[in-house]
């Protein structure tokens, strides 16, 4: 039996940091991302193990608080454990030390994955792996990351267009790129006096190359709202997020 949690060493590159220095959070989301996808693998759960069977993991909601922010050139610790299921979610979780001070996280977070029949598209249900998977009693967040509400009517930020560059191993629009775009919604004025504390994010459908997406958000003092969706379906939200910031 893997010893949980599972633990990855990052030392931040220059292209992992904004114009402060500082980690980004799209940068923050490939190292949860490559983390989870590694200890998965480590655990019998991983890439080639549901693909094998037709499945594949999804993720589908993620709650993030951000103490601090690492610098560039610093080595960082990401841990990560499954811990339990809650419905259609398998729940993992998430803790970010500094080299320099390890007694308590800068960083938490907790994430909600679905499993999905890569033919139907559709959940399934997690009792065939439930028994088997190993799962650690600890919560970095205590909570199952919530559904967000976003406002009925936001500005509209921006019009993009599905690259490659964003695409996954799955063919569709990689999950950090999303929060890089609503990222980018934040004007550069707030950006250099406050930092994002808490962000969370629910991932609700698929893009694909060529895809136009239209980015929205609202804005006041300390939060903002965003949500991305199909151009040419509207009433099709893709992504969603809710932020708070502080100075």
């Amino acid at each position: 039996m893997h010893r949980l949690p599972f633990t990855d060493n990052y030392t931040l590159r220059p292209n992992e940091v904004d114009v402060e220095h500082l980690l980004r959070l799209s940068s923050l989301a490939d190292m949860f991302q490559n983390s989870a996808w590694r200890s998965a693998d480590v655990l019998g759960f991983g890439f080639h193990d549901l693909t094998s069977q037709g499945l594949a993991w999804v993720l589908s909601r993620m709650q993030i608080t951000l103490d601090s922010y690492p610098d560039w050139g610093e080595t960082v610790q990401l841990d990560t454990w499954p811990k339990r299921t809650d419905r259609l979610f398998a729940l993992r979780d998430f803790e970010l030390y500094s080299q320099s001070d390890k007694s308590e996280p800068v960083v938490r977070a907790s994430s909600a994955w679905l499993l999905i029949d890569l033919k139907t598209r559709r959940p399934r249900r997690l009792e065939s792996l439930e028994s088997a998977m190993p799962s650690l009693d600890r919560d970095a967040i205590e909570a199952t990351p919530v559904k967000l509400s976003c406002p009925d009517s936001m500005p509209l930020h921006n019009v993009v267009q599905v690259r490659r560059s964003n695409l996954d191993m799955n063919y569709h629009t990689n999950n950090a790129a999303y929060i890089a775009w609503i990222e980018d919604c934040i004007p550069m004025e707030m950006y250099q006096h406050r930092r994002i504390h808490e962000l969370t994010v629910n991932f609700v459908g698929e893009s694909f190359i060529g895809d136009q997406l239209t980015i929205e958000y609202q804005l006041d003092q300390n939060h903002m709202n965003g949500r991305i969706c199909n151009q040419k379906k509207q009433d099709v939200v893709l992504f969603s997020a809710g932020l708070s910031t502080r100075t």
